[in-house]
C-alpha cells in the first residue's frame, strides 16, 4: 500500500516537474516567434 502511495507521489513530482519544463520553453518558443516577427 505505501508503496503505491510513494509511486503516485514520485509521478506527480516528475509531472509538475515537466509541465513546469513544458512551460518555459512554451515561453521561450512564443518570445522566439515574437523576435522573428518583429
Amino acid at each position: 500500500m505505501k508503496q503505491g502511495i510513494f509511486q503516485s507521489e514520485k509521478i506527480m513530482m516528475t509531472a509538475k516537474c515537466f509541465s513546469q519544463r513544458n512551460r518555459r520553453s512554451a515561453l521561450h518558443d512564443s518570445s522566439l516567434h515574437a523576435h522573428r516577427t518583429a
